[in-house]
């Protein structure tokens, strides 16, 4: 876990940023300036949180308990003081004032031990471990100057604490004296004037006068012998390294052509240009050609080269891994060894530790991923369900765990409509499992439908150019949708400001499928009548003994065989067309 970062086992993940620049506070009675200014007597705190399942920044109103410690007797603490304050979170920030209550205020009395500790409790949940030790901060420091003045000091009063604790003035805002005069002292008068020239003998010779003038300067001595060498501990001593801060490039040794802007940035560097702006910022970076910005980037860095990181935390735990850019708080802030991984985003890619060739574009895209490569993902929270697969493509989509070598585009219930002008060369595959459907009616009477529709061959105008891709004048075929939104309207859409159509063709193949069966019913009921009639046909030749040529009736055989042909076909038509006129209807 990231310095200033705390983890709650509750449902959320409370993330707290303490930014001890902005903590001050007093812990002594007497402060010395030679101008009286009011030395803040507060606590500032600030500090971000997210919500642990989803990752995304808190916005919402909770109550936070602070309570300071006393911990120099006991490991449980002392409470010396607390305070509950309503805090509304503000994309997951926040900031808060302690001690501005004057009923209950921050007092010296408070900081007399050197281990006090500050405790925080967000609602009803457990108080955050560990507790935060309260360091020295800039009044601070100039609360102990006024511990051993020694120069001039405007104080309004004077006190003193005994050994038993207790304050006693010892001078008012008068600048009167009210305290014990026992053993008070005055200064030494002025020196009176000589006295006459006493009787008697010479008096013992007087005390030296002042030094005369300076004289001439001597000539130059001898040159002394050499002093022994000195401590090169803490020392750049490497040519052409620029450092700003302190402990800057402290204990850089072979390093050269580095830029350190922050305390202890480059603390511990070996590696040559390198640049880091930030408090911390690649404090224990070996590699080369690293650039950090923000406090404790690229804090883990060893011998990693070749990496940016922007924000605070960004690429923090990175030690060998190179050629990998971070942009935003805690960006890439878990990885150790990945190389040329991409994030832009607060929390993009903010969990991998080993993997390559990964690219995140939003905030927290990608977040949950911890080993994987060549994933991209573009969009706020997009790909933030993938754990750690491969080969990934996500469009603001969350994904899946598990996916490998999947495209998603867009958020389901949010983008219902995909345009993509010009050709699509693409394998497609449709959901359609029964398990995923409920009311399946098969289509009827379809090849009445269809004989309403048209297949049309056209040309593309001049809309058609803005809107689809499609080149004016270009020929094609198809169908025209109004016509089928008039008899299947389940295969057209709306779109665009101006209502235009749009045919779903691919199932229109459901439709041919319908219109097949339908067709091939008819063409097996017609067959079925066919036999019948030549049943009865052959039952007829045998009732008129009519010779038969290969068991074919020969009507060229028979004297009379077209009067009988005619009697015949009048029959079938009489029987044959009641049942005809009735499959039509049907």
């Amino acid at each position: 876990m990231s310095p200033g970062h705390y983890r709650l086992p509750q449902s959320l993940l409370w993330r707290l940023q303490l930014a001890l620049p902005g903590l001050v506070f007093l812990s002594l009675l007497l402060v010395a300036s030679s101008v009286p200014a009011a030395v803040p007597r507060t606590i500032s705190l600030q500090g971000v949180v997210t919500d642990r399942t989803t990752g995304a920044p808190l916005n919402r109103t909770e109550q936070l308990t602070f309570v300071l410690y006393d911990t120099s007797s006991t490991s449980a603490g002392i409470i010396l003081w607390h305070e509950t304050q309503t805090i509304t979170f503000v994309a997951g920030s926040y900031h808060v004032i302690l001690g501005t209550d004057t009923a209950n205020p921050l007092s010296e009395a408070l900081f007399v031990s050197s281990q006090i500790e500050l405790g925080i409790t967000i609602g009803t949940d457990a108080e955050l471990q560990p507790r935060l030790h309260l360091h020295s901060v800039p009044f601070a420091f100039k609360a102990i100057t006024s511990e051993n003045v020694t120069g001039d000091i405007t104080p309004r009063s004077v006190t003193i604490q005994n050994d038993q604790n207790v304050v006693i003035p010892v001078i008012d805002s008068a600048g009167r004296w009210i305290g014990d005069p026992a053993g008070l002292q005055g200064p030494a008068g002025p020196q009176g004037a000589p006295g006459p020239q006493g009787p008697g003998l010479t008096g013992a010779t007087g005390p030296a006068g002042p030094a005369g003038p300076q004289g001439l300067t001597g000539a130059t001595g001898p040159a002394g012998p050499a002093g022994p060498p000195g401590s090169t501990t803490g020392l750049n001593l490497t040519p052409q390294n620029s450092a700003v801060g302190i402990g800057a490039l402290s204990s850089n040794t072979p390093g050269s052509v580095n830029t350190a802007v922050g305390v202890s940035a480059l603390a511990n560097n070996t590696g040559s240009e390198n640049t880091a702006v930030g408090n911390a910022a690649l404090a224990n970076n070996t590699g080369s050609e690293n650039t950090a910005l923000g406090v404790s980037a690229l804090f883990s860095n060893t011998i990693g080269s070749e990496n940016t990181a922007l924000g605070v935390s960004a690429l923090f735990s990175n030690t060998i891994g190179s050629n990998n850019t971070a942009l935003g708080h805690s960006a890439l802030n878990s990885i150790t060894g990945g190389f040329q991984n991409t994030a832009l985003g607060i929390g993009a890619l903010v969990n991998i530790t080993t993997g390559n060739n990964n690219t995140a574009l939003g905030s927290f895209a990608l977040n949950s991923i911890t080993s994987g490569g060549d994933n991209i993902a573009i969009g706020n929270v997009a790909g933030t369900a993938l754990i750690n697969g491969s080969n990934n493509i996500y469009l603001g989509n969350p994904g899946q765990a598990g996916d490998s070598g999947v495209i998603r585009i867009g958020t389901p219930g949010t983008h219902t409509d995909t345009f993509i002008p010009g050709n699509l060369h693409a394998t497609l595959f449709v959901p359609s499992d029964a398990r995923l459907k409920t009311n399946i009616t098969p289509l009827t009477h379809v090849l009445e439908k269809l004989e309403q529709l048209r297949g049309v061959s056209f040309e593309w105008n001049e809309a058609a150019a803005s809107l689809t891709g499609h080149t004016p004048g270009q020929r094609d075929i198809g169908v025209i949708a109004q016509e089928i939104d008039a008899i299947f309207p389940e295969l057209v859409t709306t779109w665009g400001t101006e209502g235009y159509k749009a045919v779903a063709y691919e199932k229109l193949t459901s439709v041919l499928i319908a219109a097949a069966k339908e067709l091939k019913a008819a063409t097996d009921a017609q067959q079925q009548h066919i036999v019948a009639l030549e049943a009865r046909l052959a039952a007829l030749e045998r009732a008129a003994e009519i010779p038969q040529t290969s068991g074919r009736l020969s009507f060229m055989s028979l004297s009379a065989g077209w009067p009988l042909f005619g009697g015949l076909l009048l029959a079938g038509w009489t029987l044959g067309w009641p049942w005809w006129a009735r499959r039509r209807r049907s």
